[in-house]
């Protein structure tokens, strides 16, 4: 099947799909809300004070401390791994993944080699749990997209981030466009700020808008 075929085919599902949440707001009188995992709370005025809003997420990176013991939860293909150790040249990162299949080993062969890299297969927040409280001087949260995945992934790594430590969230939405999804980041993310008061530090916007949020664990 050609590219054009193919984009046909995802235009015309895509027109069916609107078509059909037309519909149901006309015959029931209420939005599609199923689609998603309700109304995320709003996150307190005082706890952005001083946030700061960044072109993209490896600017978040900047400011986190050099040296450190990194979490990278749900690495994929190892990409931003790269990145996690050439910007935060952290003494250990470990790299936490249901599935090694597309992990590109090569773009950090010297750090697994050299024992700053150390991988761990299998499910994320029962991994995090074989860590020490406060053991962790960030985490990167890039796992499983579900509410409820992320909501245990943020529940591990608040516990397991030192006091004054970074949490960083990838993907904080509540729809995948490239995927036509529901995505639960967005709203396990703000209940967590909220529930415990966390500062939110930096917000970086992604080309598609899959955008970055990082708050500190206190």
């Amino acid at each position: 099947m050609s590219e054009d075929d193919l984009r046909k085919n995802v235009y015309s599902a895509l027109k069916v799909f609107q078509d059909t949440l037309r519909l149901y707001r006309q015959q029931t009188g209420k939005s599609p809300d199923f689609l998603i995992d309700g109304a995320s709370p709003a996150i307190p005025r005082e706890l952005l004070e001083g946030c700061k809003v960044l072109p993209r997420r490896e600017h978040i990176l900047d400011d986190l401390p050099k040296g450190g013991i990194g979490v990278e939860v749900g690495t994929q293909a190892g990409l931003f791994a790269r990145t996690l150790l050439d910007k935060t040249k952290p003494s250990k990162l470990y790299l936490l993944d249901l599935d090694y299949t597309p992990f590109r080993r090569h773009l950090v062969a010297a750090e697994i080699d050299a024992g700053t890299v150390i991988t761990k297969e299998g499910s994320s927040w029962d991994l995090l749990e074989e860590f020490d409280d406060g053991y962790f001087d960030f985490a990167y949260i890039d796992a499983g997209h579900g509410y409820d995945m992320v909501t245990k992934d943020l529940a591990a790594a608040i516990r397991k981030v030192k006091k004054g430590g970074h949490i960083i969230c990838n993907d904080f939405v509540v729809w995948s466009p490239l995927e036509a999804i529901p995505y639960g980041v967005h709203k396990a993310v703000t209940e967590t700020i909220v529930a415990n008061n966390f500062r939110v530090t930096h917000f970086a916007f992604h080309p598609y808008g899959y955008s970055d949020i990082a708050f500190l664990v206190d």
